[in-house]
Formats: C-alpha cells, sequence, structure tokens
C-alpha cells in the first residue's frame, strides 16, 4: 500500500490561502470539462482519463500536471502520439463533422476511416517549386502551401504505429529508484548508471522516482509511461554514474515543470543525502536563454552548479512564503552563493 501523501501545513492567519489552490482546483475541473466539449464526447474512457488528470490534485494542489497538449494521448484508448492526434483533431474541426460526431467516433468508427497521407499533394507542389523561375512571385506562395501540406502530413499507418507506453502499476515498480545515502539504485539493487544521454524520470505525489532511459521509437517511453499520466512533484531528466547523481535537468515535454517543482525536485535530493555541490543542473529554460532557430536542447545548455540553482530559485522566483507552506516552513535562505549576488 502506498504511503500517505503528507500535507504540508497551512501558514496560520492566511485566509488566501485555501482560496487561491481552490480557485486553481476549480479553474483546472473547468478546462478539464472545456477539453471534452472540445471533442464532443464524454464515454467512459474519456471520464477515466479525467479522473486520472484530476488525481489526488485535492490534497496536492501545487502538483505537476499534464500539458493540455498531451491530454488527447491520455484519453485515447490507444495512447497514440500527441502530435498525430492533435493533427487528427485540427482536421476533424475543419471537416464540419465536430457538429454532429464526436473525434474518437469520427476517427476511429468511420469507414474508410480518416487518412491524412499527403504525399502525393507534396511531391506535386515539389514538382511545381522545382519549375517555377526563383523571380517568380507565386514562389512564396507555393512554398508556403508546401509548409501547410507538410504539417498537415501524417499518413493513418503513423498514427496507428506511433504510440506512448502506459505501464500498468506493476510493470512500473520495474523503473522504481530508491537513493540510499546518496547513491541511486535500480528496483534490482544495482547501482544506476545511465550513460551519457541520461535517463528521464518523474517523482510521484508520494516521493517515488521512477526513471527509464527515453524512447523515441514507437512504442515510445515517455513522462507519462510511468503514471499513466497522472499528476507528479516532478519531472525531467537525470544523468547518473555508478549511482552517482552528476547533472538534472527540468525538461519534459508531457509535463511542462515549472521552477517550483524543480525546487521541490532539490528538497527531495536533499532529504536524502545528495550533496548539490557535485550536481550541476541545465537553467537555460529557468534564465530564459533562448534557443536559435533548429538548436536542440543538447546545444544551448546552461550548466550551474545544483546548490547555485537552489539559492537563485529561492530568493528570485519564490520569495512568497506566505502561499507555499513548504518554503514558508523551511524560511529564507542566508547563505552566499559563489555564482548569483
Amino acid at each position: 500500500m502506498a504511503p500517505q501523501t503528507k500535507v504540508a501545513q497551512r501558514p496560520a492567519g492566511c485566509s488566501t490561502f485555501d482560496g487561491n489552490f481552490l480557485q486553481v482546483l476549480r479553474d483546472f475541473r473547468a478546462r478539464g470539462d472545456a477539453f471534452l466539449q472540445s471533442i464532443g464526447c464524454s464515454c467512459s474512457a474519456c471520464v477515466l482519463g479525467q479522473s486520472t488528470l484530476l488525481r489526488e490534485l485535492s490534497s496536492e494542489p501545487r502538483a505537476c500536471v499534464l500539458d493540455p497538449r498531451s491530454w488527447l494521448e491520455l484519453h485515447d484508448t490507444k495512447h497514440r502520439y500527441g502530435p498525430c492526434l492533435r493533427k487528427y483533431l485540427a482536421a476533424w474541426q475543419a471537416s464540419g463533422a465536430s457538429d454532429n460526431e464526436s473525434f474518437w467516433r469520427w476517427l476511429d468508427c468511420r469507414t474508410p476511416p480518416p487518412d491524412l497521407d499527403r504525399s502525393s499533394h507534396i511531391c506535386a507542389v515539389q514538382r511545381q517549386i522545382a519549375c517555377t523561375n526563383p523571380s517568380d512571385t507565386a514562389l512564396a506562395e507555393l512554398h508556403q502551401q508546401l509548409r501547410t501540406l507538410e504539417r498537415e502530413h501524417c499518413p493513418r499507418e503513423r498514427l496507428e504505429r506511433d504510440v506512448v507506453r502506459y505501464l500498468e502499476p506493476e510493470e512500473a515498480q520495474r523503473f522504481r529508484i530508491r537513493i540510499e545515502g546518496g547513491v541511486w539504485k535500480t528496483a534490482s539493487g544495482e547501482r544506476l548508471s545511465t550513460g551519457p544521454d541520461g535517463f528521464i524520470f518523474v517523482l510521484s505525489l508520494h516521493d517515488e522516482l521512477y526513471a527509464n532511459e527515453k524512447q523515441t521509437e514507437p512504442p515510445r517511453f515517455q513522462h507519462t509511461s510511468f503514471l499513466c499520466g497522472a499528476p507528479v512533484k516532478a519531472a525531467g531528466k537525470i544523468v547518473v554514474y555508478d549511482g552517482r547523481l552528476t547533472m538534472c535537468s527540468p525538461y519534459s515535454g508531457h509535463y511542462r515543470p515549472s521552477s517550483l517543482d524543480l525546487l521541490k525536485f532539490i528538497y527531495f535530493l536533499e532529504e536524502r543525502g545528495i550533496v548539490l555541490t557535485n550536481v550541476t543542473v541545465d537553467m537555460q529554460k529557468l534564465m530564459r536563454v533562448a534557443r536559435a532557430d533548429g538548436e536542440r536542447k543538447s546545444e544551448t545548455v546552461l550548466l550551474e552548479r545544483l546548490d547555485n540553482c537552489k539559492y537563485f530559485l529561492e530568493r528570485f522566483e519564490h520569495w512568497k512564503w506566505f502561499i507555499v507552506p513548504e518554503l514558508q516552513a523551511r524560511g529564507p535562505r542566508r547563505q552566499r552563493s559563489t555564482s548569483f549576488p
């Protein structure tokens, strides 16, 4: 049986605390209702998906919740990849079928099923571009048409093949990570080593840590795989060598964790004996350093020591002790940083 979630004590005299987070919960439920309305469906599978999104939010209103762009993937009984589903959702909305047919019925129950294979159209426009004089004013329009077709292109075969693996609770335990005396160990008790590319991880609301190698080929293994898209405390990537954490980053396209989520993860590590000065963190997102067009995250890494990152977050991001009880209980940190003023 999973341990009970520890709920932080409410600050005395803070009458706005409950109201603020109850409003967040109400707003989230309203967004969930709007989502079901937008796909025209409230079947049992969709209702189950909504309950997953809202799981334990009443006791952990500051949880890291699945990004709305991934809700289609969660609600789909096959868990087909979100970007592919969003292309079909746009086609469903543009077709006019949304007036009298739900998205899932349109997607899976029609004969023949919808197919966004634009290969022949793309080839035809590419031939036109190749035959068009560079000075022709029609060239820009052809390029725009090509970009639109490529954006819409998603053959039915790819939609059905490109799925995300969602684990059963018993399966997820194989990817459970334990930290003993600062040493990271796998479910089998061996010291964890991720390699230079690292593993993706999620930290559950019960402080259970899961990690595994990310898989981008179907069936994909993503952050949603561990807990089936349920709310988490934190998510991102870790690099571990022989049981020692060397680097972490707060990147997850599915959860899009905030700086507060990273701070909660740092506290989790501290409580388990991780020496923050020995760990680096990618602060590119936190420092809002923009990437050039076409650059990957790995090409714009902004590494900083984790203790300095913690100091930065506490001092500049979350000096709001009256609404965040975990931080209020700890109080302001007075230690100086070697990197930040």
